[in-house]
């Protein structure tokens, strides 16, 4: 029979306490035995020890139990407040996105160096060593704050945040990786933004090896400071993708039907665009095929977004062909919706040929090429830039009824506000005028 003494000094139960002999109690600590019999008392004697029946040494062994599962819930959340604050981007006075400093640093380490050449971005698939760099310094810093912005907008849309909250794990597809900016800024959204998400898992795919080790290197990065708190595991894989499959290429549904998980986010940043302009994907088809074949690896609670530049290519500027293609998509396959932009979640039969995009401002630190002499830096320099970018946002009809509202009518009344937008055609336009203060056609957390 089991003998419950209680530690009146530390308030916990002992259940090793035995009778060494007729009247003399024993307590076993460490590898000692300590004789605690003329310690024994009842309540009113004050002596250290007293008896307890089972049940009120079950009661406060339970009590016991409860006050130290609080210490370690305070304790975790005291570290994800310090992880927090110390992995969350920051604005300025200028509203533009500041990269953190964990992030200026891995860049700097990396050699990552800032230069503007347009004849360069035409082919990210194939870089070099010193092409990475350029990238990382160049290109990086942009898809990071546009995965970051777009991603803390989803998951403080309440609707949304509701359907994620008890999640502790979260799987994530990214196709068309490149060196991370997009991967990066997704992981910190989740980090700042869902606070019981305790495993992170990736699957990232791109053309470009050296790319794809840059991304490692940064996950690693992230994992090297914040792994205590976020368990982060990425595995990565070239692939080529093309109109048809080949013994060197992929088409997108043969890509699609090799995986066998299903994933809550699939994101592919600025991708379509290279395959339109180097491997002869149809710029008016390109958009809808991708989305018809990824859109299968969605979980039932998945998101897929598809976000690219707003160049032209061939003569087109790109947010046209996407749009369109998107919302031929969803018009040919009702079990997806358009969660964002606003107007589109709204209207989902919307035919209007309009350019939209979106801007946002980064701010990073950068090493740059010296003009005189043609070397990179040893110093940095802090820059501003801008980033323009259009993009759609796909789930399921079945629970992304319950995070936007939907009609399938043309036209409705005007209220939103076209923030950098503009329309090609002269009629009234459903994003409504540009002057039209009310609604932010980006931003779905509003009431």
């Amino acid at each position: 029979m089991t003998t419950y003494l209680l530690d009146t000094k530390t308030n916990t139960v002992i259940d090793d306490a035995i009778e060494f002999v007729p009247g003399v109690w024993v307590h076993k600590q460490g590898n000692r035995h300590i004789c605690i019999d003329t310690q024994i008392g009842d309540e009113s004697s004050g002596r250290r020890f007293r008896f307890l029946d089972k049940s009120s040494a079950l009661h406060i062994d339970r009590l016991q139990q409860i006050e130290i599962e609080k210490r370690q819930k305070e304790k975790e959340e005291l570290m994800r407040n310090v992880l927090v604050e110390t992995i969350m981007p920051d604005y300025n006075q200028s509203n533009s996105l500041v990269l953190p400093k964990w992030l200026n640093d891995w860049l700097k380490e990396q050699n990552a160096f800032y230069e503007v050449d347009r004849t360069q971005i035409l082919d990210g698939r194939k870089l070099s060593d010193y092409g990475v760099q350029w990238y990382l310094g160049s290109y990086f810093p942009k898809s990071y704050v546009e995965s970051y912005t777009i991603y803390t907008d989803l998951f403080s849309k309440s609707e949304y945040y509701e359907i994620l909250k008890d999640k502790e794990s979260i799987s994530i597809l990214d196709v068309g990786c490149g060196t991370g900016g997009n991967t990066v800024g997704l992981i910190t959204s989740i980090i700042v933004k869902l606070p019981r998400i305790k495993k992170i898992l990736i699957d990232a795919f791109d053309y470009c090896e050296n790319s794809l080790e840059a991304l490692k290197s940064a996950i690693n990065c992230i994992i090297g400071q914040f792994n205590s708190t976020v368990k982060i595991e990425i595995t990565t894989e070239s692939v080529h993708f093309a109109p048809e499959t080949t013994e060197d290429t992929i088409s997108f549904n043969d890509f699609v039907a090799k995986r066998k998980n299903k994933y809550d986010i699939i994101l592919s940043f600025k991708m379509i665009n290279e395959l339109v302009r180097n491997a002869g994907f149809n710029i008016n088809s390109v958009y809808s095929q991708f989305a018809a074949a990824l859109c299968a690896l969605l979980s039932d609670v998945g998101t897929f977004t598809i976000e690219d530049v707003s160049d032209k290519v061939n003569d087109v500027y790109l947010s046209k062909p996407l749009g369109a293609s998107i919302h031929n998509f969803v018009t040919d396959n009702q079990d997806y919706i358009i969660i964002s932009p606003v107007p589109c979640s709204i209207n989902q039969n919307c035919r209007d040929n309009c350019f939209m995009q979106r801007i946002l401002k980064v701010t990073f630190e950068s090493k740059y090429i010296d003009t005189e002499n043609g070397e990179m830096s040893s110093d940095v320099k802090i820059r501003t830039i801008d980033t323009q970018v259009v993009y759609r946002i796909i789930a399921k009809r079945q629970y992304a009824l319950n995070i936007v509202p939907v009609r399938m009518e043309h036209r409705y009344e005007k209220v939103f506000k076209r923030q950098n937008a503009r329309s090609t055609s002269t009629d009234d336009h459903y994003c409504g005028p540009q002057d039209a203060d009310i609604r932010d056609a980006f931003t779905l957390n509003q009431s």
